[in-house]
């Protein structure tokens, strides 16, 4: 059903009318593991409630509207410590970069290299439905993160918030109300790598 995608593929599945009843419910889901690591291995994980007449506004991202995707082409840079806003756009530093994926494997420059490293991306809106509650989902940032949304902070996760699993943890962030406006808008992320390979390394990525 998604052959170019399925390992990563968020899954969304319609209950259909009269299944669920009142007390206890049972979810079963059967794991066909092909190689190496398997399971559910990225959230949310959540059951969305409308009723018959609202169900298209039940949306997990702007009301109204399927989650935006945003798997795929990124630009990458590295960062230096001291630096709290992404390099400009036509800095040199930018390259594209596969989200999900760790960042040292994707450039020759970023082979073997540790602390900070940028994302970012933009994303066009048609319009912003009233009403919507819009987050971003980045599935897992190892190790912590700082992010952007037009330039302002919207969540942070790192050793400091989650000691036991900050480098797997996944992130979900609310965009408040009035950051994201009709047409272009950009996400940025700063990423700091303690050890070995980092990045937005787990999906899903998705608005």
């Amino acid at each position: 059903t998604n052959a170019n995608d399925w390992l990563l593929a968020p899954r969304y599945y319609a209950i259909p009318e009269g299944l669920l009843k009142d007390g206890l419910n049972e979810l079963t889901i059967r794991v066909s593991c092909l190689s190496g690591k398997s399971g559910i291995t990225a959230a949310p994980l959540r059951v969305i409630w409308g009723a018959a007449a609202e169900r298209q506004a039940a949306s997990v991202g702007l009301a109204g509207l399927p989650p935006i995707d945003l798997a795929g082409t990124w630009h990458g840079a590295l960062g230096t410590e001291p630096e709290r806003e992404p390099p400009p756009p036509t800095d040199p530093r930018w390259h594209p970069i596969r989200v999900p994926g760790d960042f040292q494997s994707q450039h020759g420059d970023w082979a073997g290299k540790n602390g900070v490293f940028w994302y970012r991306r933009t994303i066009e809106l048609k319009s912003i439905p009233a009403g919507a509650s819009p987050t971003l989902v980045l599935g897992a940032v190892d190790d912590e993160d700082d992010t952007f949304v037009n330039g302002r902070p919207i969540g942070h996760t790192g050793e400091d918030t989650h000691p036991k699993n900050y480098w797997m943890a996944p992130r979900t962030y609310a965009v408040p109300e009035g950051i994201l406006t009709t047409g272009l808008n950009s996400i940025a992320v700063r990423v700091h790598d303690l050890r070995g390979s980092g990045g937005i390394t787990e999906g899903p990525a998705q608005l």
